[in-house]
């Protein structure tokens, strides 16, 4: 997670410029897929401009971590709600799912500038 000082004027204004960041990253805005191959699973980044998922909450003044609380925050089983964590449960389950490799969430407090962009991924991204 990243404490931002000033997240700008208009909220909606960061997914539109993860858009376009995302045209120099295909395969961050790809889905992950495993096909079975006879008795294997073969996983794969399917290249399909399918965007990620981009999540906006809003906390009252003085409702973030300070930059001395984020680490600890962070370390919660779910991240302290400061991230898009997904529905997906790996395992069985999600073997015909495709899923996102890159979700963000903004949450930031009303009223003033600050927030709080809440990154998480697949660790195939780091993979390749």
């Amino acid at each position: 997670a990243l404490l931002i000082g000033d997240i700008g004027g208009d909220a909606s204004a960061w997914p539109k410029a993860l858009a376009r960041t995302l045209e120099r990253f295909p395969a961050a805005g790809g889905r992950l897929r495993n096909v079975r191959k006879g008795k294997d699973i073969v996983w794969q980044i399917v290249c399909n401009n399918a965007g990620i998922p981009f999540t906006t909450a809003t906390v009252p003044p003085c409702g973030l971590p300070s930059a001395e609380e984020l680490q600890s925050v962070c370390m919660d089983d779910r991240g302290g709600g400061l991230f898009d964590l997904g529905d997906a449960v790996v395992g069985e389950s999600s073997l015909d799912a495709e899923e996102p490799l890159l979700r963000m969430k903004l949450v930031y407090e009303e009223g003033t500038a600050r927030g709080v962009l809440g990154v998480s991924f697949h660790h195939v991204l780091c993979d390749i």
